[in-house]
């Protein structure tokens, strides 16, 4: 995985046990900022990390950090689990079946 040293955004994005939402979500993010800029972090907290078989793709090119949470936590332990790996100057959550706009 290659990963930036400083990107300008961290976009993290906290889910648990919605695969075929965060695709689509990842999907997109992608396409809006695809450049190194960018550092996108998955924070999975379900049942088990089967979620990442299906961005494995993501994870290996380095597009997308994947980190599983193994431990029952609150979608609060979840985003602060995930605080410790931002690198981006400026850092926003999203949900899971949110997205954002080509502005951003």
């Amino acid at each position: 995985m290659t990963i930036s040293a400083s990107p300008l955004l961290t976009i993290v994005i906290p889910t648990a046990n919605r695969p075929n939402y965060l695709h689509k979500v990842v999907g997109k993010i992608r396409e809006i900022i695809p450049g190194p800029e960018l550092q996108l972090i998955v924070s999975d907290n379900s049942d088990n990390p089967d979620l990442k078989s299906t961005l494995s793709l993501e994870i290996e090119s380095g597009a997308i950090e994947y980190y599983y949470l193994d431990i029952p936590a609150s979608v609060v332990d979840n985003f602060e689990f995930s605080l410790q790996f931002v690198r981006g100057d400026y850092a926003m959550y999203i949900g899971d079946d949110d997205c954002i706009g080509p502005d951003l």
